[in-house]
């Protein structure tokens, strides 16, 4: 199951590139993000790739750079790094993304740095 890495590693990469219609490709419309404390931050597919679309608008110069992917069945770890944000701040966040066959149905992310 190699490939599912492969997927996230295309989404970060369509994410830096700006790129909404490839990022839709990846996502599974039942998609579901969930919090550290395991609250639900967003659902649906749309509603995600909108919020991606915002947080471009509202942070222009940000870039992603990612780790190698870890899998463990329909799961995959990352970290992912997030630098040029108008304040100089950088985030650094470890990524869990769970498939439903080649689509990320569920997304649980935790701020490691901030």
């Amino acid at each position: 199951m190699a490939q599912l890495g492969s997927i996230i590693d295309g989404f970060a990469a369509s994410f830096r590139n700006r790129d909404i219609e490839s990022c839709r490709s990846a996502i599974a419309k039942d998609f579901q993000w969930f919090a550290p404390d395991g609250s639900l931050v967003v659902e649906g597919a749309e509603t995600f790739l909108g919020a991606i679309e915002n947080f471009w608008r509202e942070n222009p110069d940000v870039q992603n750079s990612t780790s190698e992917c870890i899998e463990v069945g329909n799961l995959v770890a990352h970290t992912e790094t997030f630098t040029g944000y108008a304040d100089g701040h950088a985030e650094e966040n470890i990524w869990v993304y769970e498939f439903e066959g080649l689509k990320i149905r569920k997304m649980f992310g935790y701020l490691v740095k901030a």
